[in-house]
């Protein structure tokens, strides 16, 4: 910080004697304009511009090295404090709480995984245990209207006789059960 201040200073102290000495040539310069004398030619008034036009050059020249310098200085300072935050960084204590900061982060995400799929499993035993019975049921079902309209010891019986054991179902058949398919 003392450097840049110091570099400051002495860039102010030159930029006022030099502003102080262009002050001086300048007010000279218009005497002489104003008083034409007899041996100025075309190619000196040339030479006066000249002269204005490289001063002004050298002007804006000097500008912009101080503000590129300015910015070179900036931009230095700025990769020192990233090269101070990365070797902070590697440090081996940071560098330990980061490797199990991830471990820990990889477990815990493995853990979560498998514990909403546990959820998600168990959730749905319900219904899927239900609907299970319901087709094993249907199945059952299906499975003994289709055997009692097939069976030769099967003969239908209307649906409001005492033989129908399953009125809610269509077609009512009456089995022997001690035919040998029922055994």
């Amino acid at each position: 910080a003392r450097f840049n201040t110091a570099v400051t200073r002495d860039t102010v102290a030159l930029q006022k004697s030099r502003k102080s000495r262009k002050k001086r040539n300048k007010a000279q310069r218009r005497i002489s304009r104003d008083v034409p004398s007899d041996s100025e030619s075309s190619a000196g008034l040339s030479s006066d511009d000249y002269r204005e036009w490289t001063r002004k050059r050298a002007k804006m020249l000097e500008k912009e090295r101080a503000r590129l310098i300015v910015q070179w200085r900036e931009e230095a300072l700025a990769e020192a404090e990233a090269a101070r935050e990365a070797k902070e960084a590697n440090r081996w204590h940071r560098r330990v709480a980061r490797k199990l900061n991830v471990t820990f982060g990889t477990v815990l995400s493995c853990t979560f995984t498998s514990f909403a799929a546990a959820e998600a499993f168990i959730a749905n035993l319900p219904l899927t245990i239900g609907a299970i019975a319901m087709a094993i049921v249907t199945l059952g079902v299906v499975w003994f209207k289709f055997a009692e309209e097939n069976l030769n010891s099967c003969e239908p019986v209307h649906f409001h006789s005492a033989q129908c054991s399953f009125p809610e179902f269509p077609g009512c058949f009456y089995c022997d059960t001690s035919a040998h398919m029922y055994r």
